[in-house]
């Protein structure tokens, strides 16, 4: 019998729930990385069409130091801040609260439970159970959810282009 995704979710929203605003936090500066990601090659964009269109020098060094701002943003305070948040908070955090779960399950299993399945086969089953759920959470937090923000950020900054642009 399949497992739906509503149990899936049920079982694992007890081991990583207390970590949601970690994650969150997280996710938030990755979102906020990815627009500035995207706001720089707008700006460089504008540097280059200001030098094709023989603009004042003034002007371009302006765009050329908002690019440089943003960089310094996009690289020293969200990514920067984010990594250290990480480090701080979340890293360990992940696979404790997955290790910390199973020993309550573990512990909750009777004697006869233990001793009717092979202590090594049990310890293998737990230990990729542990990893892939860790990993699971760690490729939705670096992959799915940076991909995401940044179609979504990349499709409003377009919607809006196109309205400004006519």
């Amino acid at each position: 019998m399949p497992i739906k995704q509503k149990q899936i979710f049920g079982q694992i929203w007890p081991i990583f729930g207390p970590l949601k605003w970690r994650i969150l936090l997280v996710l938030s500066l990755i979102t906020l990385g990815q627009a500035f990601a995207l706001v720089g090659p707008y700006i460089q964009g504008m540097v280059i069409d200001n030098i094709a269109q023989q603009k004042p020098l003034d002007q371009i060094y302006r765009l050329i130091a908002l690019a440089g701002c943003v960089w310094l943003l996009k690289d020293w305070i969200t990514g920067f801040a984010r990594e250290r948040f990480e480090i701080k908070n979340l890293d360990f955090n992940i696979e404790e609260a997955a290790s910390d779960q199973t020993m309550v399950k573990m512990l909750n299993l009777s004697i006869g439970q233990h001793n009717a399945e092979h202590s090594g086969i049990k310890q293998s089953v737990i230990s990729r159970g542990q990893h892939s759920l860790t990993s699971l959470v760690i490729i939705f937090v670096y992959d799915i959810c940076p991909t995401f923000s940044r179609s979504i950020i990349m499709t409003a900054a377009m919607c809006w282009l196109a309205y400004q642009l006519g």
